[in-house]
């Protein structure tokens, strides 16, 4: 196995024990020993990579939301509602986690994971739209990425009553942002 393949193996199992033992007891309960020994990870690789609980998930949170990135057609710039349609296409597949991520207090991981993605995007031009002088607002960035996060969470809590394609035509009429 490659080092990248290890590191992206040690990474599944420290993420997998993580939502495990987040679903057993708070946060501030469980130690760092504790989750290397449910993820059969040395503490010494854990702190050469990680410096708390929340970066593995962050890191694995961006992680998946790079690889469901790069089955998106590779055109020169995406519209915003075809981005947040697969955004939510990631979130419903993705439910389970970020339902429990929320229901822990840890939001801002699923806000970090949706900044890193969108600055991604930003950096490398692949969003369309009229208004991008807004969208590359720092500001707007960030109450943006609050917005989605907190529309995703409301509609995986209710049951995902509407379709990502629907939430992706939502979240552009919300935000006003012309494709």
């Amino acid at each position: 196995m490659s080092p990248q393949e290890v590191k992206l193996v040690k990474l599944k199992q420290l993420h997998t024990a993580t939502l495990e033992l987040l679903a057993q007891k708070p946060k501030n309960n469980i130690t760092i020993s504790e989750l290397c020994r449910q993820a059969k990870v040395s503490r010494t690789y854990f702190y050469r990579r990680y410096q708390t609980i929340e970066d593995v998930l962050l890191q694995y949170q961006e992680m998946e939301m790079m690889i469901y990135l790069r089955k998106i057609p590779n055109t020169d710039r995406l519209s915003f509602s075809f981005l947040m349609t697969a955004y939510f296409g990631l979130v419903e597949t993705m439910a389970s986690e970020t339902l429990l991520l929320h229901r822990v207090g840890l939001d801002d991981v699923i806000l970090g994971s949706f900044n890193t993605v969108h600055a991604y995007l930003n950096a490398h031009q692949k969003i369309r739209n009229r208004s991008s002088n807004r969208v590359k607002n720092r500001y707007f960035r960030t109450f943006m990425a609050g917005g989605v996060v907190s529309v995703a969470i409301e509609w995986l809590e209710s049951g995902m009553p509407n379709t990502p394609a629907q939430m992706g035509q939502v979240m552009a009429t919300l935000f006003a942002i012309e494709d």
